[in-house]
């Protein structure tokens, strides 16, 4: 028993999107019918098929299977030459199968694509953008970025001009836009600009963005200070007004009552003394008429009695009790600047929710920046939702298409406020599609959040 087989090209150059074939001719050096199973091994297999899959030849006859290449337009395909081989498995003897190898050179194909992720952003003193290449060919694609404006309001700064983008792949490179000018208040100004990717040996890319430029001051700035000022002009008045004259007639009363609680004071202790002294004169006059008549000795009818001292009625009573001192109060600390990340996986087709950790709730929270990710390319909706403490359906603070977005990052003009107890939440509904061959892949964006805790 045995096998012998043979290819009709050993070589084959095809253009992506195009076909190739090759015949594999199959001798049974056997002495019995045997059954030969046709399979192809290596890179190309994905893209290339055999007609028949088996073969059924009687000893010493010959049969034949056509091997059909067929290269796709992309990354599967890589540009060059690449070796293949065709098994050959004998039912009957399988001690004898073989392998007949060949090579596949595959023509480069060159395609690439660019977009500015987001189209617009916003900002005071810069706003920054990711600019997407994306090559679809099969061979890596050296590409050079440059950015203009048509009124040279702006200024531009790309981190990597020249760039190169492997097949299949993304590469996200960032860009940085400044205005020249700015200005303190008023509406936020408009300013398109184009960025122009161009590949190597192709045309160029052209995509169109936006910056918003807001005002350094904040619009509530303004009002609020003169709603401070107002407060404070009205505040001065009440007190020169009503608090001040109330205060100065309440003190000179009570300064009236002390004066006239001495004066009377005075008077009585005058009044006292002189009772006393008529009392003494009354005696010695009637101690002088009773020695003329006998020289007895009088016994007094009564003693005077001593005048109190002015001082003595002006001393404040001794069971009053001194105001005691003010209780101590320990300052609130303020608010620490945190920061924390919150990643989803969701499954196509389901959602993920993502909550912070135990440092985070329980406190009050006031996000100021966010950042949000999505380096993938995923398709579907994000949301951020604020569930109240105290139960009751969740509240939907933002909602973005996951499919608008890459990486950037948002300044809040109010903040988030959260009360001690309430939850923030990250949700992700997953609509990624398969691609061929591929299932579709889970959705994995993340949201990054700053701000002050406590």
């Amino acid at each position: 028993m045995g096998l012998s087989a043979s290819l009709s090209a050993q070589s084959l150059t095809i253009a992506p999107g195009d076909s190739g074939v090759c015949d594999v001719t199959v001798r049974n050096t056997g002495a019995v019918v045997d059954s030969f199973a046709i399979g192809i091994v290596g890179d190309v297999a994905e893209w290339s098929a055999a007609e028949p899959t088996a073969l059924n030849v009687y000893p010493g006859e010959t049969g034949t299977c056509r091997i059909t290449f067929r290269p796709p337009k992309s990354a599967k395909a890589r540009a060059g030459v690449t070796p293949f081989g065709v098994r050959i498995n004998s039912t009957e003897d399988p001690q004898s199968s073989r392998v007949e190898e060949g090579a596949i050179e595959v023509l480069p194909h060159d395609e690439v694509t660019a977009e500015l992720v987001p189209h617009v952003s916003a900002g005071r003193r810069s706003a920054r953008f990711d600019v997407a290449v994306d090559n679809h060919g099969n061979r890596p694609m050296d590409v050079e970025l440059f950015a203009q404006d048509g009124t040279a309001a702006l200024r531009f700064n790309l981190a990597h001009p020249v760039a190169t983008v492997e097949p299949g792949t993304t590469r996200l490179i960032r860009l940085q836009v400044r205005p020249k000018k700015g200005f303190l208040r008023g509406k936020d100004k408009t300013s398109p600009f184009t960025v122009t990717v161009q590949p190597a040996g192709l045309a160029a890319i052209e995509t169109q963005g936006s910056m918003v430029q807001q005002p350094l001051l904040p619009g509530w700035l303004i009002p609020a200070v003169a709603a401070l000022a107002a407060v404070a002009v009205a505040a001065v008045a009440f007190w020169f007004t009503i608090l001040k004259p109330t205060v100065k007639s309440t003190a000179k009363a009570e300064a009236q009552q002390q004066i006239s609680s001495a004066a009377a004071s005075s008077s009585s202790a005058s009044s006292s003394a002189a009772s006393a002294a008529a009392a003494a004169v009354a005696a010695a006059a009637s101690s002088n008429a009773a020695g003329a008549n006998g020289g007895a000795k009088p016994t007094p009818s009564a003693t005077p009695g001593t005048a109190p001292s002015a001082s003595a009625a002006a001393t404040p009573s001794p069971g009053a009790k001194p105001p005691a001192p003010s209780p101590s109060v320990t300052p609130k600390p303020p608010p620490a600047p945190v920061a924390f990340r919150l990643q989803t996986n969701a499954a196509p087709g389901s959602s993920d929710l993502a909550k912070p950790d135990a440092t985070i709730l329980g406190k009050p929270l006031q996000v100021s920046d966010i950042l949000f990710q999505n380096p993938n390319g995923d398709s579907g909706t994000l949301k951020v939702l604020r569930q109240p403490a105290g139960g009751g359906p969740a509240i939907t603070l933002d909602t973005e298409g996951l499919a608008n977005f890459r990486d950037f990052d948002f300044h809040l003009i109010q903040s988030w406020n959260f009360a001690a107890g309430d939850t923030l939440e990250v949700s992700v509904s997953c609509a990624n599609q398969p691609v061929a061959p591929n299932p579709a892949k889970a959705c994995s964006a993340a949201v990054t959040f700053s701000g002050l805790s406590g």
